[in-house]
């Protein structure tokens, strides 16, 4: 039983080697050694986005990659910096807003990919009306 509040940091990217002394009424009733993974959510840039995308196995990557490029304007419009979303994800009259953009990736997948059901994937999104852009999938081609 942990007695008390621990709080565990690594500066490392491997995994780090811990001992926690549990003490109660200043009697050591427990020594272990833990082995604590670090947890640090990746920067936002194409090659973190693609491996999410895959992480996550979102069909069409490149394709959909090039949607949070277009998207974001680069991964800099307002809505990318301070909602985390790389789709223009919304509900109802706002866009959606998420902790960290890798959780735009997971919306993106339940909110839309999850009504794919194969075939060319701009006809599909052409067919969901994903964008009111009438050249929105030329330009998702000209990125890629």
């Amino acid at each position: 039983m942990l007695i008390g509040k621990y709080t565990l940091a690594s500066t490392q990217s491997h995994d780090t080697k811990v001992e926690i002394t549990v003490k109660k009424d200043s009697v050591v009733t427990k020594k272990d050694t833990l082995y604590v993974k670090r947890v640090t959510k990746p920067s936002l840039n194409d090659n973190n986005l693609m491996a999410e995308l895959k992480l996550n196995k979102i069909q069409h990557p490149e394709i959909v990659l090039a949607q949070a490029r277009l998207e974001t304007g680069g991964y800099t419009s307002k809505v990318c910096r301070t909602c985390n979303n790389l789709f223009g994800l919304r509900k109802g009259d706002s866009y959606r807003s998420f902790s960290h953009w890798t959780e735009s990736v997971k919306a993106y997948k339940r909110l839309i990919q999850s009504r794919y059901k194969g075939g060319n994937y701009y006809a599909f999104l052409e067919r969901i009306g994903y964008a009111g852009d009438p050249y929105y999938t030329s330009k998702l081609r000209d990125i890629i």
